[in-house]
């Protein structure tokens, strides 16, 4: 059959579409798109939790280290170190004999003063009414002399705490003036001391050299025109050596005339130091100076031209002129010298500051003392007083309460001296100041120890926790925070529960880091706990927690165009989603969030979508 004609028949054409068909069908379904895989999870209502967790150590909530208030040999020792304490107990004592002899002494006393009182009470007889008048007048007088006292003893204590006040004004002033180093003002007004000294030295060198030339003439060649020939006669070597000194000496002084001159107090001291320097090698010269001229005299004769009288005064101006330029040398030494304890008096007008400010505070508390018992001594004067006018009172009557009073005084003061006693025999025992554990005791019998220097170190039996909170964790964390708490010693599977009591405001440093510390306390605490101090403490503070709340984990978050979207599925088979906003809330535990609003419970969230690559 021809083609054409092929073309135009139904056997063609019926085969040609089914086939046109299957190979269509078989290309969609090649091109058709495979499902996007990802990662979903369903968004739960529940409640989220936030803590944060860190390393402590335990401590003790107090340490307390003391040890006698006296000076003594221990005599025994009735606990131990581990010894469980309470506040009160002896621990040790030392040598307390005298201590307990003057106890007994002015327990004597009260009961003396007590027999009289009972005697009082029975009644006074003829030869007590007798004496009563004349006691009276003598604790009148005894009065007198306790007021006395006491105005004396305000008038020297005020006048020691004045003295002692200006001491310290004195101190602080002269600290003050050192302060600054090399810029203080102590050495500041040295150097300018020590520059007003070289100008003034140096205006002394010039001027005696001048009466060293009035017998040379080397400058003034016309001061000894009339007695030169007589100059050096019985050695003219002299002549020679002191005008070579003279020359030396008045190129050196005029040399440091004009740098002295140009000095000011703004002048660096380094400077002012070489120059002085430079001073003293022109007093050397000059001196020598001097004292070769007045080697000359010693070889001049006298003369027509030279009187005796003459030689002798051109001696004593140079005598005199020698005497000035050693004064001025010592003088510029002192300058110098001071200037150099000007530097060095820091250190020790830090001491006489700190000396002066401990004998302020030492002048006050005496002052105080001693007021206190001229005070006491006039109260117990005047309450004599009373005792013995109402014991006078009494002998025309029988005794009452109020008659009874002075001598009910008098045993109340006994008891006041026995007490103070009583006190100052408990100082020789070492007592516990509080209940807890004994962590040291580092004392044996028969050793000497001295007052105040502690030898017991008592631990609190309530105990904390100390830990280091990163900057990044301390916002979270707030006082009153509940806390569970692990010790390593212990195993995880015992835990204690805490509470946040502080957060230090002040940043620690550690490693580069930064940490805020952090106490917190155990709370119910069983009694036969096995907590130590020391022990490595796992905390976790629980910072916050929202109930009942729609609970996504963070990844599922993301950012776009500013806000916060999740990817909801639509259909799980083909793995369609949508993109809706959210606003989240608490950032909890296990990396997740609150979502406030945007999603609903039940709803799957896509936390993973692997992109397709082409």
């Amino acid at each position: 059959m021809p083609i054409p004609h092929l073309f135009r028949t139904k056997k063609f054409w019926i085969p040609a579409v089914i086939g046109l068909i299957v190979v269509g069908g078989i290309v969609a379904k090649s091109q058709k798109k495979a499902p996007p895989e990802i990662s979903t999870t369903e968004a739960k209502r529940q409640t989220l939790t936030q803590s944060v967790t860190e390393t402590g150590t335990v401590v003790s909530s107090l340490k307390v280290e003391y040890g006698w208030q006296k000076t003594g040999a221990v005599t025994s020792i009735l606990k131990k170190v581990g010894d469980q304490v309470r506040k009160g107990e002896v621990i040790a004592s030392i040598e307390g004999t005298q201590e307990a002899l003057a106890l007994a002494q002015v327990k004597a006393s009260l009961d003396a003063a007590r027999a009289v009182l009972s005697q009082q009470i029975a009644g006074a007889t003829n030869e007590e009414r007798q004496k009563s008048n004349a006691t009276v007048e003598q604790a009148r007088a005894s009065l007198a002399q306790a007021e006395a006292a006491l105005t004396e003893t305000k008038q020297s204590t005020n006048a020691s705490v004045e003295q002692a006040e200006n001491t310290l004004l004195t101190a602080e002033n002269n600290l003050r003036l050192v302060q600054g180093g090399e810029d203080s003002q102590l050495v500041t007004d040295a150097y300018e001391d020590l520059i007003d000294t070289l100008k003034s030295t140096v205006a002394t060198l010039s001027s005696k050299l001048g009466v060293a030339d009035e017998t040379l003439g080397v400058d003034n060649s016309s001061a000894n025109d009339a007695f030169e020939s007589l100059l050096g006669v019985l050695d003219v070597n002299t002549k020679f050596r002191a005008e070579v000194s003279y020359k030396e000496a008045r190129t050196s002084v005029d040399s440091v005339e004009n740098a002295v001159t140009i000095l000011t107090k703004s002048t660096p001291h380094t400077v002012v130091d070489q120059k002085t320097e430079s001073v003293e090698a022109a007093i050397e010269k000059t001196q020598k100076a001097l004292l070769d001229t007045r080697a000359l005299l010693d070889k001049t004769i006298s003369g027509d031209d030279l009187t005796e009288s003459e030689l002798s005064s051109l001696k004593s101006d140079i005598d005199s002129a020698r005497s000035s330029v050693n004064t001025a040398a010592a003088s510029l030494t002192t300058s110098k010298q001071a200037t150099d304890g000007a530097r060095n008096s820091l250190s020790s007008y830090e001491l006489a500051y700190d000396k002066a400010k401990t004998a302020v505070e030492t002048a006050k508390q005496d002052a105080e003392i001693q007021v206190r018992k001229s005070e006491a001594a006039v109260a117990v004067q005047r309450a004599a007083l009373l005792q013995t006018q109402a014991g006078h009172a009494s002998v025309v009557a029988p005794p009452r309460s109020i008659d009874l009073a002075s001598y009910e005084a008098d045993v109340r003061r006994n008891q006041a001296i026995v007490a103070d006693r009583a006190k100052e025999y408990e100082k020789t025992k070492l007592i516990a100041m509080v209940d807890g554990v004994i962590s040291t005791l580092s004392v044996e019998v028969g050793e000497v120890v001295s007052a105040n220097t502690p030898v017991l170190t008592i631990l609190s039996p309530e105990l904390t926790v100390e830990v280091d909170i990163s900057e990044a964790d301390v916002a979270k964390i707030s006082p009153d925070d509940m806390a569970k708490v692990t010790l390593d010693a212990l195993g995880e599977d015992t835990s204690f529960e805490a509470i946040v009591k502080h957060v230090d405001p002040a940043e620690t440093e550690i490693s580069g880091v930064v940490y805020y510390k952090t106490k917190l306390s155990f709370v119910n605490l069983p009694e036969n706990h096995s907590i130590k101090p020391g022990m490595t403490a796992n905390i976790e503070v629980f910072t916050d927690k929202a109930e009942n709340v729609v609970v996504i984990p963070q990844r599922a978050i993301l950012e776009k165009d500013g806000k916060k979207i999740v990817r909801v599925v639509t259909d799980q088979k083909t793995g369609s989603f949508e993109e809706k906003e959210v606003t989240t809330g608490l950032r909890g535990n296990d990396g997740l969030i609150e979502v406030a609003s945007g999603l609903s419970e039940g709803d799957l969230v896509v936390t993973f979508l692997k992109e397709e690559t082409k």
